[in-house]
């Protein structure tokens, strides 16, 4: 069982959803506000080294993601009509950037190395 425990957590830890080695990295939090009706997707990838990561949720906000990354690149797609989404990326070093949409089908993307 001690087996798949660490496996579960290598594999958190090489999606950015846990604390592990990454070569020259930082940590990003991405924050999803707004009203209920603003149901979302999301797709990220996150460079880690010599290699990159495809992670994957849904839901409504609110919602906090902690990455560990060298490098962040994230898609967030508002699927429901109605609503208003608001995006926080905040990187290493507290820079942040804010972004908000409203209305079915629209996209935003976000990128920070």
């Amino acid at each position: 069982m001690m087996g798949a425990v660490r496996a579960c957590a290598a594999v958190a830890a090489l999606a950015g959803l846990a604390p592990g080695p990454v070569a020259a990295g930082g940590d990003y939090t991405l924050r999803l506000a707004g009203n209920e009706p603003a149901a979302f997707d999301v797709r990220c990838t996150l460079e880690t080294g010599a290699t990159a990561h495809d992670i994957a949720f849904t839901g409504r906000p609110p919602l906090t993601r902690h990455f560990h990354a060298r490098g962040l690149f994230c898609e967030i797609r508002q699927t429901a009509a109605g609503g208003r989404l608001d995006i926080e990326l905040r990187g290493r070093d507290g820079n942040v950037s804010r972004l908000s949409t409203g209305g079915k089908d629209s996209v935003i993307t976000v990128s920070v190395r």
